[in-house]
């Protein structure tokens, strides 16, 4: 029969309490790394942070006056698509890079 107590007994506290930490110093880093999409040739720029946090969206003067709404929204959707795109792929290759770093070196030396 499965016993609890015996589960909890096993569990490192203080592993779970790192492993928590870490989550939160990665999710802080996160926050700090700038990535930018673009659409048009750089016409619509959104900025953001890896976690996929918009902070700024510029839109050249030059669609204001000559694009349809359509058009506009079209490239707003493209530039923030971009950015999340690389919002992701900006977050995976920190997390491994973070990840790899608790490795001991002597576990790492195939990689």
């Amino acid at each position: 029969m499965l016993n609890i107590d015996n589960i909890l007994e096993n569990v490192d506290l203080e592993l779970l309490g790192q492993i928590k930490t870490m989550q939160e110093k990665l999710k802080k880093k996160l926050a700090q790394v700038e990535v930018t999409g673009e659409a048009g040739g750089g016409l619509i720029t959104i900025h953001g942070t890896a976690q996929g946090k918009v902070t700024n969206i510029h839109i050249d003067d030059s669609l204001l006056a000559e694009q349809t709404s359509k058009t506009l929204t079209d490239l707003l959707v493209a530039a923030f698509n971009n950015m999340h795109q690389k919002a992701i792929a900006e977050a995976e290759q920190f997390k491994k890079k973070e990840s790899m770093s608790m490795i001991p070196d002597w576990l790492n030396e195939g990689n």
